[in-house]
């Protein structure tokens, strides 16, 4: 009996490490959008390299946690030209600042399949504590978050010089996002 209580014991952190592995992300079924408008035109571009830590569990969304790392050189309009524009350093200076990142620091339920996520988002070296209203689903052994985020793209020097004039490029831009992760 004592032998059986001791490796039961012993397992234990063990156990609780596996129940709260991260979940591995689905980057094919994953995506994070910009959506903001030229001068009254509306263009939207997608990132195309993303990594995301997520640590969910829909029964105790309070204990979960997520990290998402977007590479700002990675945003494509659909032209290459505008592309290498936006790497510049008055767009997203991707030379200096090539990561972009989301820390969570809280989730609160905000009724059925719906949560509030509060974190840290940093962009071009600038840090900004943002709530995000999120959608979850779980579908089969998968979570799938939806969500938007609207910021302000002079809050974090993005469009500096010339482009700060916001009757050009809007300051108001929308993040939206889809992710789609197995594990659970």
């Amino acid at each position: 009996m004592r032998a059986w209580l001791t490796s039961a014991v012993l397992a234990l952190p063990v156990l609780a490490q596996v129940a709260s592995a991260p979940l591995a992300l689905d980057a094919a079924g994953s995506r994070i959008s910009v959506r903001a408008s030229q001068m009254g035109v509306p263009i939207e571009g997608e990132f195309r390299r993303i990594e995301a830590e997520l640590d969910f569990d829909p029964a105790r969304p309070a204990a979960g946690s997520a990290r998402v790392r977007i590479e700002v050189g990675s945003f494509d309009l659909g032209d290459e030209e505008f592309n290498r524009e936006l790497r510049r350093p008055e767009w997203f200076d991707a030379g200096q600042h090539p990561v972009a990142t989301f820390a969570s620091t809280g989730i609160t339920p905000a009724g059925p399949g719906r949560l509030e996520v509060t974190g840290q988002l940093t962009i071009k070296g600038r840090t900004v504590a943002v709530t995000v209203p999120v959608q979850q689903a779980s579908d089969g052994n998968q979570q799938v978050l939806d969500g938007s985020l609207p910021i302000r793209r002079l809050q974090f020097g993005i469009g500096s010089g010339a482009w700060a004039d916001t009757s050009v490029v809007a300051d108001e831009v929308e993040i939206r996002f889809r992710l789609v992760a197995a594990g659970f």
